[in-house]
């Protein structure tokens, strides 16, 4: 006899009894989703973003402090100036910061973000080449 397969799962923050469907996939998780549904997962979600999206447990700044910064940027990364779309999603501005003091730098796109880490990892090297440049021209 084969394994009876459940289709239906209760929600554990709203308490209702809903298809597999409807909660999010998980690899590690009992019945491989995850314990909340779809809904109460994007109603918590958005109540996380509006209050802060943890920025000030991360970075140690408000949500204040985080809407100040973009002012003071004009809404723009602070290394290639592209404005930050209003709905930010993945294109939204990603925090900088020092990750030795925690000091927050700036606010930059993804790209220029993701380029500052590589950079800041090969930083040796990088001096290096400007060094040869500098001495051969």
């Amino acid at each position: 006899m084969g394994m009876i397969q459940t289709t239906l799962k209760t929600c554990t923050t709203c308490g209702e009894t809903k298809p597999l469907d409807e909660f999010y996939a998980h690899p590690q998780m009992r019945e491989r989703r995850l314990n909340s549904c779809k809904e109460c997962r994007k109603a918590y979600s958005r109540a996380w973003h509006k209050a802060g999206g943890g920025k000030k447990s991360r970075y140690g700044i408000t949500p204040e402090q985080y809407a100040e910064l973009l002012a003071e940027q004009g809404n723009a990364c602070a290394i290639c100036t592209t404005e930050f779309l209003i709905d930010h999603g993945d294109r939204g501005p990603h925090i900088d910061h020092d990750h030795r003091s925690g000091q927050v730098r700036g606010l930059l796109c993804k790209g220029c973000n993701a380029r500052l880490g590589w950079l800041e990892r090969r930083q040796e090297r990088i001096l290096n080449y400007l060094g040869f440049l500098s001495t051969t021209y």
